[in-house]
């Protein structure tokens, strides 16, 4: 007899996207009955604990001194940012070579899977689950001791995850009528920097820890024999372009987690009762990361104050180094969910929570990418008549001027992302999701009573 209720636990990054995503996926487990945990460290605890979800704490150990290390993850991520030249005008092209010339790849993913990896093989030693979920691009080997099955989240955007040579290589800014020969020094370097490291990262984790690794031959990250979760709305897919093979991949619309209203506060406009009829309401992010290039955000102001409409800004970690406009309002961190739903449109930099967000609520999107899979993003959203995208280190102050009305006042957009959204939430697709995972949980079982 299957389980009515399930012992989940996730694996995930400091990284706010990643932490997000599980978090909307972990939500609509928990309503579904289910115990959900999560591994982290003491900084990200409050995170879950915010959502009710349990936790098992992973101590943030220097191997130097065995201290746990006292630091701020999204600043130490966004001055590794700076120093890759991630928030710098700089070509995808250019952002993928600066890899090759640093230690990136042990300095964001294996080093903290290294750390985590044997805390994590203790505590798997003592606690029982049913299911491991996964979103890190190299992984700690003992999650995978459990003899318990185990799922792939990708949050981030599935031309990462379906590593098809019909789609544009990942992370690069060509659009999908381009011609592939021009993505070919593309693809190569790609491979080369970027994905041989990953694979590689992996392998060497797995060594270390006396682990034999699963058989594969996968391009990128490591895939799951079970199941590999991401996240798009159905219509802006990539079935137009190849053939998703659904007993590997199952998408998910959106994982968008909703605000925990714990506290009995619910979010207002601060400004409301100076909005007059008609007034349009814009959300301004981006992101944890591209929130830290200051001398950026403080343009945006600067060029937004001279539009008549009114913004909601996420100003991020460095909030206190820039001031916003009489016709803002913002803070360190907004709930986002919550505000995408008031506002007439986003400007967004693109990462792929914030991207499917926005069409879960129905807001046409300006996509300034700036790293990553932004570019997918930004070129998506003009493929599929959701929104714009600008350059945000080459735009003029009146382009993003008519780029904003142009998502205001032209009804296309407006009537093609409600159209979406409506669509998203007839189509229950997360809830759809779960119920995969928990026959996913019961076929293994079956199979090994």
């Amino acid at each position: 007899m299957a389980k009515s209720s399930l012992r989940i636990i996730f694996y995930t990054t400091e990284l706010t996207g990643p932490q997000n995503a599980c978090i909307g996926l972990g939500q609509t487990l928990q309503e579904r009955g289910h115990d959900v945990y999560f591994f982290t460290t003491e900084e990200s605890m409050p995170k879950y604990q915010k959502y009710g979800f349990k936790y098992l704490e992973l101590k943030n150990v220097d191997e130097k001194d065995a201290e746990p290390e006292s630091k701020d993850s999204v600043k130490e991520y966004i001055k590794l940012m700076i120093e890759y030249g991630f928030l710098a005008d700089h070509t995808p092209l250019e952002k993928l070579r600066s890899l090759d010339r640093m230690n990136f790849f042990e300095d964001t993913f294996a080093g903290t899977s290294r750390k985590f990896d044997q805390q994590i093989k203790l505590y798997l030693q003592k606690e029982s689950f049913d299911l491991i979920i996964i979103d890190c691009e190299i992984f700690p080997p003992s999650l995978l001791t459990t003899n318990r099955p185990w799922i792939y989240l990708f949050c981030s955007h599935p031309i990462g995850l379906f590593q098809s040579d019909k789609l544009p290589p990942f992370i690069s800014d060509f659009g999908t009528k381009s011609d592939p020969k021009t993505w070919e020094t593309f693809q190569k370097e790609l491979e080369q920097i970027f994905y041989s490291k990953v694979r590689d990262g992996q392998r060497i984790l797995f060594e270390e820890s006396g682990i034999v690794p699963p058989k594969t031959n996968d391009r990128f990250i490591m895939f799951s024999p079970y199941l590999n979760l991401y996240q798009y709305p159905k219509e802006l897919d990539y079935d137009d372009c190849i053939d998703i093979d659904p007993n590997r991949y199952v998408g998910v619309d959106a994982f968008c987690r909703f605000e925990s209203n714990a506290d009995g506060k619910t979010f207002e406009i601060p400004f409301r009762n100076r909005m007059k009829s008609g007034d349009k309401l814009v959300y301004l992010s981006l992101g944890s990361m591209g929130s830290g290039s200051v001398e950026l955000m403080k343009r945006l102001v600067q060029v937004l104050a001279k539009t008549k409409h009114w913004y909601l800004v996420s100003k991020g970690k460095l909030h206190d180094e820039y001031e916003l406009a009489d016709n803002m309002w913002g803070d360190k961190y907004v709930p986002q969910t919550t505000i995408l739903s008031m506002v007439d449109a986003a400007i967004i930099h693109g990462g792929n929570n914030g991207f499917t967000e926005a069409m879960y609520f129905g807001k046409p999107v300006l996509i300034m990418p700036m790293f990553y899979d932004q570019y997918h993003n930004g070129i998506r959203a003009v493929e599929k008549q959701v929104g714009l995208t600008l350059n945000p280190f080459r735009f003029e102050d009146n382009e993003l001027i008519d780029s904003i009305d142009r998502l205001l006042f032209d009804d296309q957009f407006r009537l093609r992302t409600e159209s979406i959204a409506k669509n998203i939430r007839q189509r229950c697709s997360k809830q759809k999701a779960c119920e995969k995972i928990e026959k996913i949980v019961k076929e293994f079982d079956d199979d090994n009573n």
